[in-house]
């Protein structure tokens, strides 16, 4: 929105979008130096903190836990506020209280991000089942990983892809890869035989998706040609 172009909102896209190709590597290197600097680590999660605390004095770690703080509190109210404007405005005015005024709004949004907030807090206590935060973060993650590629794929190249599809799509890939997580844990025999599927389980729910966008598109109206101008590729 602070573009003053086009051209520019499309290049800053792009340029972030490179920098995301460099966070693998901020991910890996500093674990493979804690490893060459404490080979008797054993705890991936300790990695970072045990690197930290050896190697930085004491000026510099106070700075480090400043900007890891500073990078959490970003990341936590970005969630909350994106989570809040969308079930606020795509959610509650548009299906509840059209005729909601900004300031009824800005009460709702308050009160969803308090709960989201709560929801958080209390989800957070079922994250010690997991052996790192890398389990956890690859689980939630292949739950919306699969759909959501299927959706933006489809809904760029095809211009017969509708919405409603869409939407049901993206309701039942989610559904089907948690159900696979769970089979795959609780059944005597895995449905797949690696320790973390994590992938395996977000190219089926992806194989799905695609399936149920392509047969609910072909059941449901098209969208109308002026929505899809400049959304789909090559068309005009």
């Amino acid at each position: 929105m602070g573009a003053k172009s086009e051209a520019d909102a499309k290049a800053s896209y792009i340029f972030g979008s490179f920098l995301k190709i460099l966070i693998p590597f901020a991910m890996v290197i500093p674990g493979i130096i804690a490893l060459a600097h404490n080979p008797n680590i054993t705890d991936a999660d300790k990695a970072m903190a045990t690197l930290v605390k050896d190697i930085l004095p004491s000026g510099l770690l106070g700075i480090f836990f400043a900007a890891f703080l500073a990078g959490l509190m970003s990341s936590v109210d970005s969630a909350l506020n994106s989570g809040a404007t969308i079930w606020t405005k795509d959610v509650y005015q548009k299906f509840v209280k059209p005729e909601a005024t900004e300031a009824h709004l800005l009460i709702v949004g308050r009160l969803i991000t308090a709960m989201m907030l709560g929801i958080a807090i209390f989800f957070a206590q079922f994250a010690t089942r997991f052996e790192s935060i890398y389990d956890l973060s690859q689980t939630i993650l292949s739950l919306f990983q699969g759909p959501s590629l299927a959706i933006i794929v489809l809904g760029m190249l095809w211009k017969r892809a509708t919405g409603k599809a869409a939407l049901i799509s993206l309701l039942s890939g989610v559904g089907f890869a948690g159900t696979l997580m769970w089979v795959n844990s609780n059944a005597s025999i895995p449905l797949f035989k690696v320790s973390e599927p994590f992938l395996y389980i977000a190219w089926w729910s992806f194989v799905l998706s695609v399936i149920i966008v392509i047969v609910v598109s072909l059941m449901t109206p098209p969208e109308p040609e002026s929505k899809l101008k400049g959304l789909v590729y090559r068309y005009e």
